[in-house]
């Protein structure tokens, strides 16, 4: 009996009845178990299916270790499509649709609001800066005023600690009542040093701008951003730039303080909300 009659045979007995051409990966069989369970002229590949004899059948097909970092609906390189995922911390599409990869983060709020007395205005009202509800964390500045520092803490993010930090983002809520002028006096990371607050670079990110009398977003850094990390702060930590542990710790955040430099008028700074945002991306395993 030739051979391909034998495998119909041997098809029929044993998986119901097909055509003799049937298709590869019609079957499925366990690479593991140490027999082949397929019929002959067949042999279980690695992805568990039956598929043709590479003597009679050279097609080889791939599995999704083959062919990371694509992942989703794949053909197998033997047309049979086949589903690959990703292992974590990488996701399918983080970055690009049908490669896996990870990040950016979401975007995030605070949890925790503190001011220190570096200043001449206090801040009011600190804990409405943690939500977007349009109630105002304010600071009322005389003519030639300032205010205190306002610190915003504790994003809660959860950076895979394999990823690397490729830039930050945020965006402030703000505006101001009266006829004086507020504007950023400064805009500054902070970071753990030692388990206290500290400044995390000497770059100040604060426009200089006029806050608007309407809630309008104003956004700093962006996806390269380093917020002098990769520079100056060399010199205060070695261990810079900006690592997952960092930007995970509760002492993680902005320091935020504004000035009215008009001449005469007195104005109000108000801030509805402050979120972070961490662009990164996870090397290949």
């Amino acid at each position: 009996m030739p051979v391909r009659l034998r495998a119909l045979a041997l098809a029929c007995s044993l998986f119901g009845c097909v055509s003799a051409d049937f298709a590869d990966g019609q079957f499925l069989c366990d690479p593991l178990a140490g027999e082949n369970a397929c019929p002959e002229s067949m042999i279980c590949a690695s992805d568990g299916t039956c598929r043709g004899d590479p003597i009679d059948n050279p097609c080889q097909p791939l599995d999704c270790a083959a062919l990371f970092p694509q992942c989703g609906p794949l053909d197998d390189g033997c047309g049979v499509t086949i589903d690959c995922g990703c292992l974590s911390p990488l996701s399918c599409g983080a970055t690009e649709p049908g490669v896996c990869g990870c990040g950016p983060s979401e975007e995030r709020s605070p949890t925790i609001a503190a001011v220190d007395t570096y200043g001449m205005t206090p801040w009011a009202n600190i804990n409405r800066a943690l939500t977007d509800d349009d109630a105002y964390a304010t600071a009322n500045l005389p003519s030639g005023g300032n205010s205190e520092r306002l610190h915003l803490l504790d994003y809660g993010f959860e950076i895979p600690d394999q990823a690397v930090i490729d830039g930050i983002e945020a965006s402030l809520e703000r505006s101001r009542t009266g006829t004086g002028n507020v504007r950023d006096l400064s805009i500054y990371l902070l970071r753990d040093r030692e388990g206290a607050v500290g400044q995390a670079s000497n770059k100040n990110l604060g426009k200089v701008v006029n806050w608007p009398t309407t809630d309008t977003l104003q956004g700093y850094g962006g996806p390269t951003e380093q917020w002098g990390v990769d520079d100056e702060a060399l010199a205060i930590d070695p261990a810079a730039p900006w690592t997952p542990a960092q930007i995970n710790h509760p002492n993680f955040g902005l320091r935020i303080r504004t000035e009215n430099d008009h001449a005469s008028a007195a104005a109000t700074a108000q801030i509805d909300y402050a979120r972070l945002r961490i662009h990164f991306h996870c090397p290949p395993p």
